[in-house]
């Protein structure tokens, strides 16, 4: 598997930031769909981004 890319790293991590702070629409317009949003909220999905 390859490393991970620093912009996609990136994009997550203000992804998280966003919904930690309730910013959902800033969530949707940067292209993530309710399914994804969703996906980001579960503990474990985050921890195999990481």
């Amino acid at each position: 598997m390859s490393a991970p890319h620093p912009l996609n790293q990136a994009v997550i991590a203000q992804a998280l930031y966003d919904l930690r702070n309730g910013q959902l629409r800033r969530c949707k317009a940067m292209g993530f769909s309710e399914a994804e949003l969703d996906a980001l909220k579960h503990p474990a999905m985050v921890s195999v981004l990481a």
